[in-house]
């Protein structure tokens, strides 16, 4: 299970830490805090308001899809190269 990764506060650490996006499956907002659930390793509550967090998710897939992104192909799927005098072929 391999995504982005984004950084958070959490209330209880004094330093940041890195969440892979792929491993969040619930995000809460209660009246002061935001709780996220991951995937095997329970929860994590952070000092930033839910709206925030989900914003920052949403850019960092993006960034993804983007890299990952193959190059354009031509409509009908053929790869088009470089031929060399006395390639083509003469029927």
């Amino acid at each position: 299970m391999t995504g982005p990764f984004v950084r958070v506060q959490e209330s209880r650490l004094f330093g940041p830490t890195w969440v892979n996006v792929a491993r969040i499956v619930k995000i809460q907002q209660s009246s002061t805090i935001t709780t996220i659930s991951l995937a095997g390793a329970g929860m994590i509550q952070i000092e930033e308001p839910a709206e925030t967090f989900i914003g920052r998710i949403a850019e960092a897939v993006a960034e993804l899809a983007a890299v990952q992104t193959p190059a354009a192909r031509p409509a009908n799927g053929v790869r088009r190269g470089k031929t060399r005098p006395g390639d083509e072929q003469h029927g």
